[in-house]
């Protein structure tokens, strides 16, 4: 069913192109990388003619299949069912929106939502599901690693097969406790097709330097983080005129483990209504409270 019972890949015909098997497990693809390919001799890619399906809370293990793709030589990737939710636009007698399937129209047989089963929406917004392919397929990685007293070591690393990252503008951002609080164009040299580079990280240690990066790192109390994100100009993709990010990465500095905040957890969660429709924040030193659209939601220690 569906191509998980056991696939059978020692066999000698090659009346495909292609070895495309459906739904292999990620074992079975490391055995065909390590194993029966380099018995058989065999030289076709290997594409998986599906290996997820994205309906509902699904397309687990995404990232542990390109893992393997990514290092192993004749493992191109495959295909995942399907791109879009095939949900019609529909409005309620409120006017609301919202999309139909299977058994929306009064119809006797159908087959429910099962083809809601997209990597998007019908209304094109992406599932999570997307943004984690997005991240296993992006042609663009980072390899950094900071030593401190002045070392860095980072490394741009061209994941594409035919071209140079020369179309490509990366910027970095230093992030304390999720504040943005410097960021720069990265510059960085040519690098061919399924190579990586050295690059100058000199305004990355600026930065950490300025802002007492290894000092907060010291006293533990403060999540820092290092963004790196790659764009290209939408034009070139058939899209806008602007830039399009395509690739990012998040390089943990520090998270907030040696010290505890005053409030690491709340022991009560308090909600009452009140009549102010404006947006405040309040913190006390054994309590802070929101209030928004009417309503207060407090942390009380």
């Amino acid at each position: 069913v569906w191509g998980q019972l056991p696939h059978v890949y020692d066999r000698v015909d090659s009346f495909t192109d292609v070895i495309c098997p459906m739904y292999p497990s990620i074992d079975e693809i490391i055995e065909w990388a390590y194993i029966t390919a380099p018995k058989l001799n065999e030289q076709r890619p290997f594409i998986m003619c599906e290996y997820a399906h994205a309906m509902g809370n699904s397309s687990g293990s995404l990232s542990d299949y390109w893992d393997v793709i990514k290092k192993a030589h004749g493992l191109q990737g495959g295909f995942i069912w399907d791109w879009i939710d095939q949900g019609i636009l529909m409005k309620d007698e409120n006017g609301r929106e919202w999309h139909a399937y299977g058994g929306d129209f009064g119809e006797a047989s159908h087959d429910a939502n099962f083809n809601i089963n997209g990597m998007i929406s019908p209304n094109r917004r992406p599932h999570p599901a997307m943004i984690e392919f997005k991240k296993c397929a992006q042609p663009v990685d980072f390899e950094f690693s900071w030593l401190g007293d002045g070392q860095l070591e980072l490394r741009i690393v061209n994941r594409r097969y035919f071209t140079t990252l020369d179309d490509i503008t990366v910027v970095w951002a230093l992030r304390v406790n999720g504040f943005v609080v410097e960021t720069k164009a990265l510059a960085f040299p040519t690098v061919l097709p399924q190579k990586s580079a050295e690059v100058d990280g000199a305004s990355i240690l600026q930065a950490l330097a300025h802002h007492n990066i290894q000092q907060l790192i010291s006293d533990g109390d403060s999540e820092i983080h290092l963004d790196f994100s790659a764009s290209i100009l939408g034009a070139t993709l058939g899209a806008t005129s602007e830039r399009v990010e395509v690739a990012s990465d998040q390089i943990t500095l520090s998270t907030q483990g040696k010290k505890k905040s005053k409030l690491p957890y709340p022991k009560h969660l308090i909600l009452c209504q009140n009549n102010d429709k404006g947006r405040l924040v309040k913190a006390e030193p054994d309590s802070m409270s929101l209030t928004a659209n009417g309503f207060t939601i407090s942390l009380v220690d």
